[in-house]
């Protein structure tokens, strides 16, 4: 019984010695392995990402302006100790755990979805650069990652449906005109609009006046169409487009104070200079079937938009007023806004220059002209949200405008970019 007895202490011992043996093993392989050392590690880790992202919100909430949004100069001026900037946009630690801060002050740790992600018109656009490398005809710069006057941006403002052509009555009240509705045919009635037809797209032309002057063309050989960027205000980071082409055409009739209601139907205003007009008894025309998403509003382009535009986009001296019928718009060729202003078409200006006429582009003398009568086409002027952000276009970088050497156009690239 003795020597049974310690045969099995000695068993039970072996069989518990090996038993330990397995936990220490499988305790260090834990431990060792995504246990007790890899979660004090992350741990680490978790504590230095939270303390940098609550160093850079910091910094974010020391440069937002008044508006509550981010005032990405300030900010990258005053970031935390160790920060940098990363190639991609966003905010490097010296731990190198990357972030990125949106207008808002929202902070992510995802990379944007594009290469380089979106950034607002004010971070993009530097009026004095873009103003020197377009008058002294540089163009390599049309395509490097900043925003330019004449870039073009994918907004779509639609197709046109039977309602809506139908919907389009202007001129006097009691007799309005509806559009012609008709692609290919110029409106031939007082006051009327027309030159597109039923699914037309807004974006493109309707019918050019005249066969020598149509417009200018992709280098596909397609006609102009689309939005492009006339002007940029970085304060209020809002951006106006410009119709590529020109999507309608109207019939101005000569008349005494004809000019005046002109004026009135294409923009609204009404001329202090009219005499003995009521307008209320016309009906102005409605452009907001231009306004989709982000776009906040629409008008004709006028001679004022015109001679503001130039005023900041051209070197002129501080007697300049407006465009001078000969010497002031021909100072645009030979720029890469040509194209923009000109865009080989004969187009109206909603505004009158007097009684009874109304001002003009005129491409064949390069001049802003006017018109007691005829059928010109429209441009449209469109002013995105404040709130937008923009990315180089993923389908299509950018689109080249073929010149005219018979006119001594030249040739131009633009970027293409997204609307976030």
């Amino acid at each position: 019984m003795i020597k049974k007895e310690r045969g099995i202490t000695l068993i039970a011992l072996v069989v518990t010695i090996i038993v330990m043996l397995i936990l220490v093993a499988v305790t260090v392989n834990v431990a060792l392995n995504g246990g007790l050392f890899s979660t004090a590690k992350q741990a680490t880790t978790d504590t230095q990402y939270h303390a940098d992202r609550e160093m850079l919100l910091s910094s974010v909430i020391g440069a937002m302006n008044k508006d509550a949004e981010v005032d990405f100069d300030k900010l990258n001026k005053n970031l935390p100790e160790g920060f940098t900037n990363s190639e991609d946009g966003g905010y490097t630690s010296k731990a190198g755990n990357t972030f990125y801060v949106d207008k808002n002050g929202n902070i992510t740790d995802e990379k944007p979805s594009t290469g380089g992600g979106y950034k607002t018109a004010a971070e993009l656009f530097d009026v004095n650069k873009e103003k020197y490398s377009a008058i002294k005809g540089i163009t390599d710069s049309t395509t490097d990652e900043n925003l330019h006057i004449g870039d073009f941006i994918n907004y779509k403002a639609g197709t046109w449906t039977d309602a809506e052509i139908k919907a389009i009555r202007t001129g006097a009240k009691d007799s309005k005109v509806e559009a012609n509705g008709k692609n290919g045919e110029l409106p031939d009635q007082d006051f009327q609009f027309g030159g597109f037809a039923v699914d037309d797209s807004r974006d493109g032309n309707a019918m050019p006046y005249g066969d020598t002057y149509k417009y200018a063309k992709f280098s596909d050989g397609k006609d102009i169409s689309g939005w492009r960027v006339f002007d940029v205000d970085t304060e209020r980071n809002t951006i106006t487009l410009i119709s590529a082409g020109c999507p309608e055409d109207y019939y101005h009739p000569f008349g005494e104070n004809y000019g005046y209601i002109s004026e009135y139907i294409l923009s609204g205003n009404k001329n202090n200079s009219a005499n003995e007009v009521n307008f209320d008894t016309y009906t102005k025309r409605d452009w907001s079937n231009y306004v989709v998403a982000p776009a906040t509003g629409a008008n004709a382009i006028t001679k004022a938009d015109l001679d503001n535009w130039y005023k900041k986009y051209m070197e002129v001296d501080s007697s300049f007023d407006s465009f001078d019928d000969y010497n002031g718009f021909r100072r645009v060729y030979k720029t890469r806004y040509e194209n923009l202003i000109d865009n080989y078409s004969y187009y109206w200006l909603a505004s009158a220059r007097s009684s009874n006429s109304v001002y003009s582009m005129a491409p064949a003398g390069r001049y802003t002209s006017f018109v007691r009568s005829g059928a010109f086409v429209v441009r449209v002027l469109i002013t995105l949200s404040s709130d937008i952000q923009l990315s180089k276009s993923s389908e299509k970088t950018v689109k080249n405008i073929v010149g005219d050497s018979d006119r001594s156009h030249n040739s131009y690239t633009y970027n293409v970019w997204d609307i976030k």
